[in-house]
């Protein structure tokens, strides 16, 4: 059963995966290769049925580049 969100709660929500993601960013020793970032958020179904929130982060550029693919059914998992 799917928990309806509000525009607002889903904002809000992104916005607390993105400032979570950076931290874990910040603590990397790679440096940024592209500054730009698009979010794009999917429910992506699973081979029982389930679908799973999945958040895209990718790189705001033409063509292929890395991908990085956050999934929950948990809105608040602090880990991935």
């Amino acid at each position: 059963m799917a928990i309806e969100m509000t525009d607002q709660e889903r904002m809000e929500q992104e916005r607390f995966e993105l400032e979570r993601i950076e931290k874990q960013f910040a603590r990397c020793k790679y440096p940024v290769v592209y500054e730009e970032i698009r979010t794009e958020e999917i429910m992506l179904k699973m081979t029982d049925g389930v679908l799973l929130r999945t958040i895209l982060l990718r790189p705001e550029v033409e063509g292929q580049v890395p991908v990085i693919v956050v999934r929950t059914c948990y809105p608040n998992n602090d880990y991935i």
